[in-house]
């Protein structure tokens, strides 16, 4: 499995939840074979930036406003400002930790048989992988997969046929909140207790 800046340099943004590479191995002659990898692992920051207090906030809000010689005001127009006029001046969300504080579980599983005679062999692969990230609230990204390879070679060597297939699929209904726009510290909670 191919995880974030690897899956992503390859893959693309559809890829940086990490991707299963169900390869085309061959079976090899001899006693049949099962492997099996199992892999899970949590995402989570441990370092947040520092965040300017509510007070701290509202001071240089008033301070920008007194500079552009405007009023705040709580209706829409010039100067509308709901962080000085309509919500809670005491309240502070730290929103660093509200975007990215969550805990992401990380979970794959390959198991292949394999196995073969001198002339034929064969190899069957199945993986799966459930990722979420730190930003995930509900869902997650979810991949399957599914290989076959199988060979034949003639006895005195001359022929040889060699046939491989895969089938993978792949879902992805993670819903995230995003910390590209960073609301005031005073701002409204619009995260229920349930994630929603």
């Amino acid at each position: 499995m191919l995880k974030d800046a690897d899956a992503t340099a390859i893959y693309g943004s559809r890829g940086a939840n990490g991707v299963i590479l169900i390869t085309t191995r061959k079976g090899k002659a001899g006693q049949n074979k099962v492997e099996l990898s199992l892999a899970s692992g949590i995402n989570k920051a441990i370092r947040f930036p520092e965040m300017l207090h509510t007070s701290d906030y509202l001071k240089l809000r008033r301070e920008a406003f007194a500079n552009d010689g405007l009023t705040p005001t709580a209706t829409p127009g010039p100067g509308f400002a709901p962080d000085l006029m309509i919500w809670d001046t005491t309240k502070y969300t730290d929103w660093m930790r509200e975007l990215y504080g969550r805990t992401a579980m990380n979970n794959s599983a390959s198991l292949s048989v394999s196995g073969g005679s001198g002339t034929s062999t064969y190899r069957i692969g199945a993986g799966y992988s459930n990722s979420r990230s730190i930003e995930t609230v509900s869902g997650g990204a979810t991949t399957a997969g599914l290989s076959l390879a199988m060979g034949m070679v003639s006895l005195d060597q001359r022929f040889r046929l060699n046939f491989s297939g895969g089938f993978n699929q792949g879902r992805n209904d993670a819903s995230r909140m995003t910390g590209s726009i960073m609301p005031a510290p005073n701002a409204p909670i619009y995260i229920t207790p349930k994630g929603k």
